[in-house]
């Protein structure tokens, strides 16, 4: 795995600038997700835009490595939460109240 650790600083400094949005962020995913499904290794960026801010040149990255970046800022940033269920430890049994048909013999 190539080091990327530049590109995750620099994306998640933008997004704490409000420079970048998490759904465009979550589109950079999309991309290197679809570009990876259709069996291409690399991806070339050639130039990268947010407000106020512009750079040029040529950066070729793993696909792969690309949505392992892209994954660690999104699961820094927006989570996926998923319910837990509550865990119960001690139910106390209630049998103050017995049916007719308990009772009957």
């Amino acid at each position: 795995m190539a080091d990327i650790t530049g590109i995750k600083r620099h994306i998640l400094r933008r997004y704490a600038q409000g420079k970048i949005t998490l759904d465009a962020i979550e589109a950079i995913s999309d991309k290197a997700a679809a570009a990876n499904l259709r069996g291409e290794s690399t991806v070339e960026i050639t130039a990268s835009g947010f407000d106020g801010a512009n750079s040029s040149g040529v950066m070729i990255l793993s696909t792969n490595d690309l949505l392992v970046a892209i994954g660690d800022i999104l699961d820094s940033i927006s989570p996926v939460v998923t319910a837990v269920a509550p865990r119960r430890v001690f139910v106390r049994a209630d049998f103050s109240r017995a049916t007719d048909s308990a009772l009957t013999v």
